[in-house]
């Protein structure tokens, strides 16, 4: 198997008919079909069944070709890894992201980071941390920066990189914010919230749903349930809607939310990064972690991020 087949079988299995994905990879369609021929002789399966309706993959086809995407993954990688030793430079890198990171750090890094070395180039992807994760272990991002609440696995290194607790937040003109005493559990439970997913597997959903039934009052009123962390902070900013985010979120920093209750929501939460084990780390990804920690080292310290990361070291 070559890595070049996981392209032609996708392209016959996008356009359902050989005679395109031949046009299309600017080649024959009697080359194409040997190529597919070969293939099918090597596995001992057809990859294609072809009828009237055009060509479609097998049960075989469908693994072959998820197969063949990761081994044309992987060389792409090395490729990569390949120029990024010979020029340290430039490459091309793919980061998974919660939105907490989207939203506040990733921005700044990103900044400073393109000051340093304009030529890499990143692609980013968000989702739950499950999602990304499962990105990470399958090949298709090489870093994530996520919240640490969920075992990794074996194949998965992590740093720690910020620790917080969720807080109570809301724009600094609410009613609650104004009080000059902290405002009490019942108090906010006469406010509309706003929650990253109304499930057991949100944090936030699970103490209010749990503090009220514990205080006897009523469940807690969502009107806004969303994990894009943009979205909440403008909702928050702009009503008198009641929501969470960690002391050190940008909007909090910046005094465009304001913590109006000091109680803990749920456990202290690590968010860091995360990269699979056992590979080589290309010295542009090293460098893109290396400005990670030191731009988290100079926002903790309460420092402007320098220019040049070789200063800092």
């Amino acid at each position: 198997m070559e890595t070049r087949h996981a392209h032609i079988v996708r392209e016959i299995a996008e356009t359902g008919r050989f005679s395109k994905a031949a046009e299309r990879l600017g080649m024959g369609q009697s080359a194409l079909s040997k190529i597919v021929m070969r293939i099918e002789d090597e596995f001992g399966f057809k990859v294609f069944d072809r009828g009237p309706q055009g060509a479609a993959l097998t049960p075989f086809g469908r693994l072959f070709l998820e197969y063949a995407t990761v081994l044309e993954r992987e060389t792409r990688d090395l490729k990569s890894v390949a120029t990024s030793m010979r020029k340290g430079q430039s490459g091309h890198f793919r980061i998974g992201a919660g939105q907490t990171w989207v939203s506040d750090q990733l921005p700044e890094i990103f900044v400073r980071m393109h000051r340093q070395r304009p030529g890499l180039r990143i692609s980013v992807f968000t989702g739950s941390v499950t999602d990304i994760l499962a990105r990470l272990k399958s090949g298709q991002i090489d870093l994530a920066f996520t919240a640490m609440t969920v075992p990794l696995g074996p194949d998965l290194c992590s740093e720690n990189l910020t620790y917080g607790q969720l807080r109570v937040v809301a724009r600094p003109g609410h009613p609650l914010a104004r009080l000059d005493r902290p405002c009490r559990f019942h108090e906010m439970m006469g406010y509309d919230w706003v929650v990253g997913e109304c499930s057991e597997s949100d944090l936030t959903w699970n103490w209010l749903t749990s503090t009220a039934q514990n205080r006897g009052l009523p469940k807690p009123n969502v009107i806004l349930e969303t994990p894009q962390r943009e979205l909440a902070t403008q909702a928050l900013i702009n009503s008198d809607l009641l929501g969470f985010q960690p002391r050190n979120a940008k909007a909090v920093r910046t005094g465009q939310l304001a913590v109006i209750s000091e109680v803990r929501v749920a456990r202290m939460r690590a968010t860091g990064m995360v990269w699979r084990k056992n590979r080589q780390i290309p010295s542009g990804l090293h460098f893109i972690m290396e400005t990670a920690r030191a731009f988290i080292a100079d926002r903790d310290a309460g420092m402007e991020p320098s220019d040049s990361l070789e200063h800092e070291r």
